[in-house]
């Protein structure tokens, strides 16, 4: 009676790691996608707490394994070239290597090319005929979102509604396996707990 009771905590503890573990991937796949999301964007999307979104990143989650490694001298500068105008320029090592820290993906000489960078960024992204998975963005395909960023300030952006709504089933899916599969063993559990109290062994 105790060894299934005990397996059955210890599947009730691999759902329960199981379900963690897709949340947490959930989380980190629309950290990667959507860089200027900030942890409460994330957690109104997934249906959680910013709490939970943060515990789910970890302390460490503005850092991606995916940023580009740049070449850098045992000088207290680096030669760096600007994403936008192409021009060679020098900046302090430290402060190159904590953007890069912060997920920093292309280098800027100054705010006008960064900015005018993002201009163009932003209306390619508007002109675009088709998503990421090869929908056709009509009108009727179409949604728009407004995600705001560290610094406040709103972005309006398109969204496929084709894509949008595979991905809400998937994760509704996901989750109410999920949650289907913690009812059944937690029932499970407390039949155990009944019988090993009718047999009167102390749980």
């Amino acid at each position: 009676m105790v060894n299934k009771l005990q397996e059955i905590r210890d599947r009730k503890d691999r759902a329960e790691e199981e379900y963690s573990e897709a949340l947490r991937n959930t989380a980190d796949e629309l950290r990667r996608k959507n860089p200027m999301w900030t942890l409460q964007t994330i957690a109104d999307a997934m249906g959680l707490t910013r709490q939970r979104v943060s515990q789910l990143l970890g302390p460490g989650f503005r850092h991606s394994k995916t940023v580009p490694v740049v070449e850098v001298k045992e000088l207290p500068t680096v030669n760096l070239t600007c994403g936008h105008c192409g021009v060679t320029f020098e900046r302090q090592e430290k402060v190159h290597l904590y953007r890069l820290k912060r997920g920093t993906k292309a280098t800027y000489c100054g705010s006008a090319c960064q900015r005018n960078a993002l201009g163009q960024r932003q209306r390619a992204h508007t002109l675009r005929t088709e998503c990421s998975k090869g929908h056709a963005m009509t009108q009727s395909n179409t949604a728009f979102a407004t995600t705001k960023g560290a610094s406040g300030k709103a972005y309006k952006w398109r969204r496929c509604r084709t894509c949008r709504n595979t991905y809400a089933r998937n994760y509704y899916r996901n989750k109410q396996q999920a949650l289907k599969t913690l009812k059944g063993l937690n029932d499970a559990m407390q039949d155990v707990i009944e019988e090993a109290k009718a047999d009167g062994i102390r749980v």
